[in-house]
């Protein structure tokens, strides 16, 4: 059996400039960070089973043809992949789908790496994570950037850049290990509770707001490789007041109510992770405890996490 293991993400700073219709005018800039949280899809041959595929995630299928899977993301990457009959495929994750951590990106991360070390093929990250992208983007026709195949592939606190020729480079952030391990310490993510659909929250955007996005993920750089921890969270804010230009459905009464909350607690910033209407709110703070007690009291969950340094990898399950 393979196991693929591929972390979630969060966006630091730059997030949206990696859609396609800003990229192609201007390039975009987006700061990752990947988490401890994960999505995990296993790959098994049932030599002994029915012909076709047998599928178990939030739903169970078996199809003996391709084009009778229900679930696209699989369905198109066992096309992509030509992954033989008689295999089984089992998905999980750490965190719900459709909460803004970049979820359907890592969830076909691990799908091309599980399909392609099934068939026979070691790939890169970067590979994976185009493919990701293309299935995604390109085949599929599903709204957003690559910042997510990208951030979750390759892990780490990584610098992406969106070329206008489609082209993605990335770097991994130059911190001191001082500013890394205060940023695992004084981010905080809790869950507004609310689950959405990002491909629909997508169709509502519009590029307004992302000029001044971009030139924050520039000065957000800026101030994590300075050891600036204060002007970086403060700039959550800037990042969410311009976010929410994008689209009227941007935000909710649940998620500002949750945005309130953390800043009335002493959060130094905060902004909401993904697409918008739901998901995690992530905090900025140098009083972890009084956020937390708050943030409790109003009946906001946390997600503790750290960072992930290796970002897509295959777990021995000998």
């Amino acid at each position: 059996m393979l196991l693929s293991r591929v972390p979630l993400r969060i966006s630091l700073s730059g997030g949206g400039t990696d859609s396609p219709e800003f990229v192609k005018d201007r390039g975009g800039l987006v700061i990752t960070a990947a988490i401890n949280q994960y999505v995990y899809v296993a790959v098994n041959d049932t030599p002994l089973g029915d012909p076709g595929w047998t599928l178990k995630y939030s739903q169970h299928e078996h199809a003996e043809v391709i084009e009778d899977i229900e679930h696209p993301l699989i369905r198109t990457a066992i096309s992509f992949y030509d992954v033989p009959e008689r295999t089984e495929v089992a998905c999980l994750a750490d965190i719900p789908g459709g909460t803004g951590l970049g979820s359907s990106g890592a969830f076909t991360v691990a799908l091309c790496q599980a399909f392609s070390e099934y068939v026979g093929h070691h790939l890169p990250q970067r590979t994976l994570a185009a493919h990701a992208a293309e299935i995604e983007l390109d085949i599929l026709r599903r709204g957003g950037g690559k910042q997510d195949h990208f951030a979750c592939a390759l892990g780490d606190l990584q610098v992406l850049e969106f070329h206008r020729d489609g082209a993605v480079s990335s770097r991994q952030l130059y911190i001191s290990q001082d500013t890394f391990h205060k940023l695992e310490d004084n981010l905080h993510l809790y869950f507004t509770g609310i689950s959405r659909d990002a491909d629909k929250i997508l169709t509502t955007q519009t590029t307004e707001g992302l000029d001044d996005i971009l030139a924050m993920g520039h000065d957000v750089r800026k101030y994590l490789e300075n050891d600036d921890l204060t002007e970086f969270g403060k700039s959550l804010n800037g990042h969410w007041e311009a976010k929410k230009l994008r689209s009227p459905q941007m935000s909710t009464e649940s998620v500002d109510r949750c945005y309130r909350v953390g800043m009335s607690a002493g959060a130094i910033g905060g902004k909401l992770c993904g697409a918008g209407a739901g998901g995690f709110v992530l905090f900025m703070t140098e009083d972890p405890k009084k956020l937390n007690i708050a943030m409790t009291m109003m009946g906001y969950d946390e997600v503790p996490f750290k960072f992930d340094t290796v970002g897509a990898c295959l777990i021995n399950t000998q």
